[in-house]
């Protein structure tokens, strides 16, 4: 029906630079809302059959420093531009090793984009240098594998986790430490963060 949603569970909004909305949902892709004619549309694996978007799975938008839409997936990263989808990894195949992971979030931060993955951990690439880092139990630099949000705060990186609640950027280990630790009951799952 083109005058309504096409899910009934909406995981993520985006309002871009034009006023216009883009809501992921569950399990039928992308629901837009054009500000202007106030036309709304949805786009799914079915749609724009050149360059689709795989995964009906909408977790969260991001707009990088050039304005293009990153789309987090439960089946990976994808940019929409030039009316179409491509796989993250085709501009930057450094960020291969996340072609078929669950991303729950991407963060800019200047050069450096955080990616929050349910199953990899953390992903840190600098688009400069194209070094990718990657932030789990394996690499002994952070705690879990499971990790929903990523969020700047300041000029702190914090991520909430699965099983082991709020994590810090710590620069000088080069690692994911315990944040707000000092404070007791703290929640071990967090589900989402907002500054």
């Amino acid at each position: 029906n083109p005058k309504s949603l096409n899910d009934e569970i909406i995981l993520s909004l985006l309002i871009d630079k034009k006023g216009d909305a883009w809501l992921g949902t569950e399990s039928n892709g992308i629901n837009y809302l054009n500000s202007k004619g106030k036309q709304l549309g949805h786009v799914n694996r079915h749609s724009y059959l050149a360059s689709p978007l795989l995964n009906d799975d909408v977790r969260d938008f991001s707009l990088d420093k050039q304005n293009r839409l990153w789309v987090s997936t439960a089946r990976g990263i994808y940019l929409f531009f030039n009316e179409g989808f491509i796989k993250a990894e085709s501009l930057y195949p450094g960020l291969s090793v996340l072609q078929k992971a669950f991303i729950t979030k991407v963060l800019f931060d200047n050069d450096d984009i955080w990616i929050s993955t349910l199953g990899l951990g953390i992903i840190r690439f600098n688009i400069a240098t194209n070094k990718l880092t990657q932030f789990w139990p394996r690499n002994k630099n952070a705690l879990s594998t499971q990790y929903n949000s990523v969020v700047k705060y300041g000029q702190k990186v914090i991520f909430s986790s699965r099983g082991y609640g709020l994590a810090v950027y710590d620069e000088t280990s080069n690692s994911l430490q315990p944040y707000l630790a000092q404070f007791k009951n703290m929640p071990a799952h967090t589900i989402d963060l907002l500054v």
